[in-house]
């Protein structure tokens, strides 16, 4: 309402406005006011429409439908922002970061790095000879064998490591130093333990298949030329193992 005891309408609009949402509401203006000014100056203000009074009922709750309908089309809008952010990101079938956002965050982990002075672990865990498993079992028993591996992977990575599928059987692990702790290789040696004593399908699959190469931790001067090489540095580093 246009006229209230403390503060009027436009002050109103703007604390609302000043602090934005995902869902904004809807604001309609209920106002005795025929001066079209002031009536522009509350749609600017940011009321979304306006009803003089006195008002006729119907027309109110015509009015508000509107609004409702705004409001939910709004809400569609944005799942449908956030759904297309997940994609863009994320792997779909291992549900991991996909090879963009993981190279992404590795430049990021290294940026970090090099600023701090802090130790990286970067390791590639990959299969040998998985097209002879597609080829052996199905693709569908491939697609089993990566999930799971996925899940192996996920669960020995600390909730600060980052983990992602770079392409095909390949998922690259990145394990940052925190808080001045020297254990960057934890995530590989729980890794290698854990793949070493797990069932992954088929049953009789040899766990030899997977392997992690290139992990270590030697700080972020291995690397050549620091962050702006570090892809370069990656591929080279596919030469080393790491069990």
């Amino acid at each position: 309402d246009w006229m209230m005891p403390q503060m009027n309408n436009l002050e109103v609009l703007h604390r609302i406005r000043s602090h934005p949402t995902d869902l904004p509401p809807y604001i309609l203006m209920l106002t005795n006011k025929t001066d079209k000014a002031e009536v522009i100056a509350g749609l600017d203000a940011g009321a979304n429409d306006y009803l003089t009074k006195p008002f006729d009922a119907g027309e109110l709750r015509a009015r508000i439908e509107v609004g409702r309908r705004m409001v939910e089309m709004h809400d569609e809008l944005v799942k449908s922002r956030d759904a297309l952010a997940h994609q863009v990101n994320i792997d779909p079938l291992t549900g991991m970061l996909n090879r963009r956002a993981i190279l992404e965050r590795l430049h990021k982990e290294l940026s970090h790095a090099d600023r701090h002075g802090d130790l990286i672990s970067v390791g590639i865990c990959d299969i040998d000879h998985f097209k002879v498993v597609n080829d052996t079992y199905g693709h569908q028993t491939g697609d089993d064998v990566l999930c799971e591996l996925a899940r192996i992977l996920s669960a020995c990575c600390r909730e600060y490591d980052s983990v992602g599928r770079i392409g095909g059987e390949e998922f690259l692990i990145i394990a940052p130093m925190k808080d001045g702790t020297m254990e960057c290789d934890s995530p590989f040696n729980r890794l290698c333990a854990t793949v070493a004593g797990s069932d992954l399908p088929p049953k009789n699959c040899s766990i030899d298949y997977v392997r992690i190469k290139g992990a270590f931790e030697r700080g972020l001067n291995t690397w050549e030329d620091k962050a702006t090489n570090w892809n370069k540095s990656l591929a080279s580093s596919a030469k080393s193992r790491f069990c």
